[in-house]
């Protein structure tokens, strides 16, 4: 059985930061918005803005498609995030708001999306108000995770898992960095109530 397993410091991120994107190392997730419970006066909405469901994505080191899952005990949340555009950070106009609040509840990551006032984000909070505009991605920095070949079975963190015909990455230690409200989610896991 073929698996790899990386770890890296919180010290690491910092020095890091530019050589990650490359690496293979961050990672970005999507959900989708609780529109029925969406507060007009603040401008939030809840939202599950992950799951331990696995999700395609292309690993820059390895060249190839896998799946991964994040567990979601591994998670480390913030009370504050920055809330993005379709991960795009090369700007402060990227902004729309913040991600408050991320918890576990069950296998999920829950959080609440406030949106900014601001005069470039009305555009943005008046499609996800009216549900137009439903997805949401988390994106991070993977800190620990076990690759596990396809057709392979490992027990990682107490936990049994399968690669099907895709290797699968368990990631069991990842970093909260922003959500992203995108047009569509991968992660199916997540529906509106």
């Amino acid at each position: 059985m073929n698996i790899v397993r990386r770890s890296a410091t919180f010290d690491d991120i910092r020095r890091e930061a530019k050589q990650l994107r490359a690496s293979g190392l961050w990672f970005r997730r999507q959900a989708l918005m609780m529109h029925d419970r969406v507060d007009r006066d603040s401008r939030t909405i809840p939202a599950v803005i992950a799951t331990e469901n696995p999700v395609l994505f292309w690993d820059p080191q390895r060249r190839r498609v896998s799946r991964e899952v994040l567990v979601a005990s591994g998670g480390m949340l913030f009370p504050w995030v920055p809330m993005l555009r379709m991960h795009q950070s090369w700007a402060l106009e990227m902004s729309l708001g913040s991600v408050l609040n991320s918890r576990m509840v069950g296998r999920q990551i829950q959080a609440d999306l406030q949106f900014a006032e601001a005069e470039d984000v009305q555009p943005v909070w008046s499609r996800v108000r009216d549900g137009h505009l439903r997805g949401v991605s988390i994106g991070g920095r993977r800190v620990e995770f076990t690759d596990i070949e396809p057709g392979q079975v490992a027990t990682v963190a107490g936990r049994r898992w399968i690669a099907g015909k895709f290797p699968l990455r368990v990631t069991t230690k990842w970093i909260e960095r922003e959500a992203s409200v995108v047009l569509f989610g991968a992660d199916g896991g997540p529906a509106t109530h």
